[in-house]
């Protein structure tokens, strides 16, 4: 399966049932779904500082925010899988507060 096809299928269970058990699995997708674009951002890894180093890895409730997040923008706003990707990418631009 595709990311793009993984978007719509985790936006269209969300839709279908907001307050499921399958919650944690969401989480963990639309994580995952993160990280890809993520890798994709170029960075010079050499001016990374060590705390930032972590990235993708989410810890604490980052998972349960980057959710709540997805949520907003997939179903609520109705993005696209590409609008999607550009937030990430925004994210993971800001996370080492780079352009």
């Amino acid at each position: 399966m595709s990311a793009e096809e993984i978007f719509r299928a985790v936006t269209t269970e969300l839709r279908a049932s907001p307050e499921a058990e399958q919650r944690d699995s969401w989480k963990s997708t639309v994580v995952a779904l993160f990280a890809d674009v993520f890798e994709s951002v170029k960075v010079n890894p050499d001016r990374v500082p060590p705390a930032k180093k972590r990235y993708p890895l989410l810890k604490g409730v980052e998972p349960a925010l980057l959710l709540i997040f997805f949520e907003q923008v997939s179903v609520v706003d109705s993005c696209t899988f590409e609008q999607w990707c550009g937030y990430a990418r925004t994210i993971s631009r800001d996370l080492y507060n780079t352009t």
